[in-house]
This record gives C-alpha cells, structure tokens and sequence, in this order.
C-alpha cells in the first residue's frame, strides 16, 4: 500500500501531519523457532507483520470498517497522547546521573521533582483537547487532586502511567539520530554526545520491547470494531490505563534489565537498516522507517511494529459522498 493510501484512509480525527510508512515484512515465513520467541501464541494463525492498514467495502449486513496492527495505529497516534515532544525515559536518564526512571518513580523525593516538571510542562489547551479522554482525566487528577493533597501513592502510579505513555510513542516514532537542539531535554547534562546517543539506543531498544509487552497485554480487550477512529484511540488508552501499575513498573525494570546488560557501546550502524546487536536479544535498528527488531535474521515482527500482527478494527465512513460539492463562486479582487 502506497503512502499516498495510507494517508487517504487513515485518521480524520485529527490533522495528522505526518503518518509513518507501511513497510511490509521482508520475511514472509518465520523459521520453526519462532514460536518460542512469543510464548502462548500460534503463529500459524497470524498474519505477520503486513503492517498495513486494509479497508473493506460494506454488505448487506455490514458496514466499511479499516482493519489496521494495533501497534501501527499507535504509531500513527502516539503523538497525539503525548504532548511533550521529547522521549521522557531518556530526558530522565541523561538528567539524572544515567538513572533508569522505573527504578526511582516510588520515592517522594523523585514525585516531588515529577511534580514540578508536570506543572511546568501542562499542556496547552490545544494539545490537551487531543490527549485521549482517558488521558485528560488524569491529568486533571493529578494537577487538582493529587499534588495538592500530597497523594504520593496516586501519583506514583500516575507518573508510571504517563511515562509508560510516552515510552509507546517513543517506541513506534520514526527514529533519527538525537540532536542537542532541546534544551529541555540536556539541560542538567554534561554528558558527551556520544554518551547521550549511547543511551538514545539503549532507551529506544528498550521501548520496543516494552511496548510490545503493554499492546500485547491490552490486544484482546480492543479487538471489536469501533465507529471511529476517535473510539477506538480512545479505547485503546483507557484499556493502557488499567493495566496494573505495579505490574508495569516490574516489567519494565525486567526489560530494561536484560537490555542494559546486552547493550554494546554506541555503535553507528544503529542508526542504519542493519542494525546493531544486542546479544540474546536480537538486533535492533533506528531508521527513517522507525524502530526495527529483527532475530535469527528475521523480522520480529516488523518495522513501526512493536509486536505480533493483532489487528482492531474501526468504521470507514465515506467523508467525500457527504461533503458538499457547491462550486466556489469566483469573485473580483484577491
């Protein structure tokens, strides 16, 4: 599928500038040890990594719906959930002594600190009115409720959610080699660039994997089909909101664990289709197509891909029939 496509069927719900690119997979079949790459899942019932979306005409008794990998909706989303424009892990990492956020997010001194950044940062009207309801929600508990009454444990859990959030966009974002052109992110860093871009490749190989394990866990609860794109992204970060934080916060250190210890020194080829090797883990590349995890030599499962191919499903309305189609009158003067 084109890109010209892609853009014409994917959201109306808002002015999406910039939709990632349907690569599909260079692999078509997965060798015999794939299963065990994902436990608990059959594969041969899996429809790998065409990481495109597919539309499909109503009939008697349906109507047009789009069917779309979840992890490639979030791709097209994510921005939208997250308003601060910058990979909070690594902002957090680089600013705090090379400090892994999941490990520290529980003491007060740390929420205090989260606390004035989030003041600070509150998104503005406009980009508030895009967050997920769901979203908006809690960032009106936490701005009325629970800073003002020092409610350390709800924002504990809060500030996981937000930066689990911002790991899914980081996640599926297209890569490109971190610049120091945000000064919000360096600004108590004295690190050298190759140190940051060291921990850029770390933290982006981490969110993969991490997302991977948030959308697999919410895939089953958002696989109806829904009248919107709208109640569909919205859907989907209510169902994020309800994993257990506990939970997140464990797995999340799991990952981030294994992933520090087979990292290699900042490598270049990172930041190339090739990639760079990351032990048992696999390898894992940051290109203009976006994150790439590939092991054994294939893709696993795909680019802009932080998973299996677990499709949800929202209604295609046909905006150009009901749009008027009155001629603009032509008039004198610019």
């Amino acid at each position: 599928m084109s890109l010209k496509s892609i853009t014409r069927i994917c959201l109306t719900i808002l002015p999406l500038g910039v939709v990632l690119s349907g690569c599909p997979s260079f692999a078509t079949v997965l060798p015999e040890i794939a299963p065990s790459l994902v436990p608990s899942v059959n594969l041969t019932s899996v429809n790998v990594n065409t990481n495109q979306i597919s539309c499909y005409p109503s009939s008697t008794f349906s109507s047009s719906y789009c069917s779309i990998p979840l992890s490639k909706f979030v791709g097209i989303v994510s921005g939208y959930a997250d308003p601060y424009n910058v990979n909070l892990l690594l902002a957090y990492d680089v600013n705090n002594k090379q400090s892994f956020f999941f490990d520290h997010v529980n003491h007060r001194q740390e929420i205090e600190s989260l606390n004035q950044y989030f003041i600070a940062e509150y998104p503005s009207a406009n980009n508030f009115a895009l967050l997920p309801l769901s979203v908006q929600d809690l960032y009106i508990k936490i701005r009325e409720d629970y800073i003002p009454h020092h409610n350390y444990k709800k924002l504990y859990h809060s500030y996981i959610y937000l930066y689990t959030i911002s790991a899914l966009h980081s996640a599926t974002n297209k890569c490109k080699t971190p610049a120091f052109n945000n000064i919000n992110l360096y600004k108590n860093t004295n690190l050298s660039e190759s140190a940051v871009l060291q921990r850029a490749m770390l933290y982006k190989a981490f969110t993969i994997q991490y997302s991977n394990a948030v959308l697999y866990h919410i895939a089953n609860k958002v696989d109806s089909t829904y009248d919107s794109e709208i109640d569909l992204y919205n859907a989907i970060y209510e169902q994020v909101l309800k994993i257990n934080p506990n939970q997140l916060q464990n797995i999340a250190q799991d990952i981030y664990a294994k992933t520090n210890m087979y990292a290699p020194q900042f490598e270049s080829s990172f930041f190339t289709l090739s990639g760079t090797n990351f032990g048992d883990l696999g390898n894992f590349a940051c290109t203009q197509y976006g994150g790439l995890w590939t092991r054994y030599d294939y893709e696993y499962f795909g680019r802009n891909l932080s998973g299996i191919d677990i499709r949800v499903k929202f209604k295609q309305h046909d905006t150009i029939a009901n749009t008027n189609d009155n001629e603009t009158q032509i008039t004198d003067g610019i």
